[in-house]
């Protein structure tokens, strides 16, 4: 018996063995072992910031619990009818299709290569259970360059669904659900990590389950080569009742799409696919068929009036249109990912942001070139946002070049005047909650202050309160023990003196009754004033301020347009461009000019108000001195120095000597200055004789002053420029004289005071530097005339005791100043601190 139990304990070991082998062969068939090269091209996939990469270590642990999904029955309802595609104008322009869009990649030159490409497409799924299929063929690799926190250009995949209206890029909106290749499940903008990844040459099915009567109704499900990748996660409750769009994100790959009718990959249960939707279940995009034709529009307004306002609601009244505008590419790059450097913003506008990325192709806009050679030969609507180019027609030339496919009909939507009442009343509830915002803050902030003030003053209160108490306490305790001690002697004292009767006992135990009746309600008192102690600072509160209510000023009433923080145009461009603004016209290229505000002629004479007006006040940064202005400056140099060196040979000879030797009658008569011919020459003596070094000093400021003036207007050559305004004056000095006024060098505080000095040469009339006299710039000898007129005229007063005509000018006050903020100005008076 023995043995044969033995016997039949190995023959049932044996079985168990068999079992398990054929158990491991069963395995290895589901799941074959990739072949050598399949294992050398995953060795070389990046892992996913993204997509398609390596295998991760370790992959979270799925659980497989039945299939709650149930084969399709068959459908007997009309189908859609209608091929689902992704269409040209619902990709990003980084996209090119291939076989008729069923193949997907994306541009990967010109800082391209770190953008997210997005494809969505063309029929959304609103009821009914449906999937559809991608695959990564090809994964790209990139050249990293040095940046500062941006991501490296690594492959991403993306698989998903969307509602029409959000955006084209994966993972920069809230309505949107997807699945991407690190094993990550997001809803809106919040990601976790659900399910396993997916690798190149491997099938994503992704399956949208509306089936109001499944079990996994409002879920999306991943399935990875026909096996279930996560459990059914469901559909936040914003998406919930809206039609769904298959949407596709990636970037660095090339991913094939497969929309149907046969899956490529079968599931462990019958699904039908996008394409084989029946019209009750979809949804064809509200997006208008081009037909072949399409709109490249230009929007043309004046900086920072309403240009980009007006682009955001034409946009969003026409979805089927694309914005092409560096505004639109930095909106692109932040949301694949690239972080903007520390030092972006600087000098930077509305229609030429400062990208900072740290990436050569995008910060030097290399992009640019790329974006402008393909746009043409992808059709879609264009809008062309482009604020100071779609002012100037030279440049409105160009940027029509690009679309000169005739499939592409150009429109100039001319954006000037007054808007719309409905516009500026947009405007100004916009103004008002801006206005009431900021209130508010000051408001919250005040209250804030008030409230921390009062909790120091409680604290302080209670501290001094605990320090008062301390020290009552300190004293008591004193008291006690002084007590205590003439207690003891007097207990010694009745200890000897024993003699006593019993009748002065007692009267000695009432006393001290009496005491310590007496130091209880001491304490009590005590107590009391500890507890009123705080009331007393809240009767000195005094009430808090109601929330204010902003109104707009009967200024900000008039206005059109809501004030900016980023200006359309910086200074500069705007300085350099406004004079070549102008109007479009159709012989310029265009198919047709709309104007959307003012009418043709109005806004005609708008544009040429506006441009008046800017000329009044604003500084010609590209102003060059002219050669005659150098010639000129450089003769008043030389005579200039010939009048100085005819100065000291006068004092150093005989003449000269004996002149200033000599006792002079204070009522002499000294020679008309208006009648002098030669300067160097009158009565045989110079007219400048007795210049000092203010003197000359003066001469020089007015010349160089009075030459500046007749110099601006001769090299801008525009009488609509009236002159120079008074907050440029010295950017215009630096940029003629090529060095820095310093005032103090003239005894003076500030540059505007220096022209006290040479009033009666130029002067500041209406904010514009003006000639006070009539002269001829190139008669030399007139300024010097001016400036011993001035100097017999300060001598008078100082002779009659008026010490403020006594002019202290440094000793090298003709020496070219330096500038002590080199780099930009930085002052006293209007333009100081604006770099150059």
């Amino acid at each position: 018996m023995p043995a044969k139990k033995a016997a039949a304990d190995k023959k049932a070991e044996a079985k168990k063995a068999t079992k398990k082998a054929e158990a491991k062969a069963a395995a290895a068939k589901e799941e074959p072992a990739p072949a050598p090269a399949a294992e050398k091209r995953k060795a070389e996939e990046p892992t996913e910031e993204v997509a398609a990469a390596e295998p991760a270590k370790k992959e979270a642990k799925v659980d497989t619990p039945e299939e709650k999904e149930v084969d399709a029955p068959k459908d007997t309802r009309k189908k859609l009818g209608e091929e689902v595609v992704f269409k040209t104008e619902d990709t990003t322009l980084n996209v090119i299709p291939l076989l008729n869009g069923k193949v997907l990649a994306s541009l990967t030159d010109g800082g391209l290569q770190y953008l997210i490409a997005g494809a969505k497409a063309n029929v959304g799924v609103k009821a009914g259970r449906y999937m559809f299929e991608v695959k990564i063929m090809e994964t790209i690799q990139i050249h990293e360059q040095g940046g500062y926190k941006s991501p490296a250009a690594k492959p991403v995949v993306r698989v998903g669904f969307s509602t029409e209206s959000s955006s084209l890029l994966l993972g920069d909106g809230e309505e949107q659900v997807f699945f991407d290749a690190d094993g990550g499940f997001t809803a809106g903008k919040k990601r976790i990590l659900q399910g396993r990844r997916f690798l190149r040459d491997q099938t994503v099915a992704v399956v949208l389950n509306l089936d109001p009567k499944s079990e996994n109704k409002n879920t999306i499900s991943m399935f990875v080569d026909g096996v279930r990748a996560c459990q059914p996660q469901a559909l936040p409750e914003s998406l919930e009742g809206k039609t769904l769009f298959p949407h596709v994100g990636f970037r660095n790959v090339k991913v094939q799409t497969n929309f149907g009718p046969t899956p490529t990959k079968e599931l462990p249960f019958a699904c039908r696919m996008v394409s084989d939707i029946s019209a009750a279940d979809a949804e064809k995009s509200k997006k208008p068929d081009s037909k072949g034709s399409y709109e490249v529009v230009l929007p043309i307004a004046y900086p920072d009036e309403g240009t980009f306002e007006w682009l955001d609601k034409f946009l969003a009244e026409h979805p089927q249109y694309v914005e092409l505008s560096d505004r639109k590419f930095l909106q692109w790059a932040s949301a694949s990912g690239l972080i903007r450097g520390k030092g972006h913003g600087k000098g930077h506008s509305n229609d030429k942001p400062d990208f900072a990325f740290g990436v050569s192709g995008i910060d030097d806009f290399t992009y640019r070139k790329v974006l402008n050679s393909v746009v043409g030969l992808m059709p879609r609507n264009y809008v062309v946002m482009e604020v100071k180019s779609n002012l100037i027609e030279d440049d409105r030339k160009e940027i029509l070049k690009r679309f000169s496919d005739p499939c592409f009909k150009k429109v100039a939507k001319v954006v000037m005047g007054q808007p719309p009442a409905a516009w500026i009343e947009a405007q100004h509830e916009k103004m008002l909650k801006d206005k009431q915002a900021k209130a508010t803050g000051l408001w919250k902030a005040k209250k804030m202050e008030k409230e921390r003030k009062r909790e120091l003053k409680l604290a302080q209160k209670k501290a001094e309160a605990e320090k008062k108490k301390k020290i009552e306490e300190f004293e008591r305790k004193k008291k006690e023990a002084l007590e205590r001690k003439k207690a003891a002697e007097e207990s010694k004292k009745k200890a000897e003196e024993k003699k006593e009767g019993e009748e002065k006992k007692e009267g000695e135990e009432e006393k001290k009754e009496e005491e310590e009746k007496k130091e209880e309600e001491k304490k009590e008192e005590e107590k009391k004033e500890e507890e009123a102690t705080p009331m007393e600072v809240e009767e000195e509160e005094e009430p808090d301020e109601p929330e204010p209510v902003a109104e707009l000023t009967e200024e900000e009433k008039k206005a059109w347009f809501a004030p900016r923080i980023l200006p359309d145009l910086t200074p500069r461009d705007f300085g350099k461009s406004f004079t070549k603004f102008s109007l479009p016209s159709e012989a310029e290229g265009f198919s047709k000019v709309d104007f959307e505000w003012a009418k043709k002629g109005a806004a005609e004479k708008y544009l040429k108000e506006k441009v008046l007006e800017k000329k009044k006040t604003s500084r010609v940064d590209d102003i060059r001195p002219s050669e005659w202005f150098q010639e000129t400056s450089t003769a008043f140099t030389k005579q200039f120095a010939a009048w100085q060196a005819k100065q000291v040979a006068w004092k150093n000879s005989e003449a000269g000597k004996k002149a200033a030797a000599a006792k002079k009658d204070e009522d002499a008569e000294e020679p008309d200055i208006e009648g002098v011919e030669d300067v160097n020459d009158v009565n045989g003596e110079p007219l400048f004789k007795d210049f000092a070094l203010e003197d000359w000093a003066l001469t020089v400021l007015r010349y160089e002053f009075y030459l500046l003036q007749a110099a601006f207007k001769k090299d801008v050559d525009d009488e609509e420029r009236p002159g120079i305004q008074e907050e440029h004056f010295l950017f215009y000095y630096n940029r003629y004289f090529k060095k820095y006024l310093d005032a103090k060098k003239y005894g003076v505080a500030t540059w505007q005071d220096l022209f006290k000095l040479i009033k009666e040469t130029v002067s500041f009339e209406d904010g514009i530097l003006t000639p006070a006299v009539e002269a001829d710039v190139e008669d030399f000898a007139a300024f010097l005339k001016q400036a011993e007129h001035h100097r017999r005229d300060r001598q008078r007063r100082i002779s009659a005791g008026d010490e403020t005509a006594r002019l202290k000018v440094a000793a090298d006050v003709l020496k070219p100043a330096v500038n002590p903020n080199k780099g930009s100005w930085k002052g006293s008076g209007k333009g100081w601190g604006k770099k150059w």
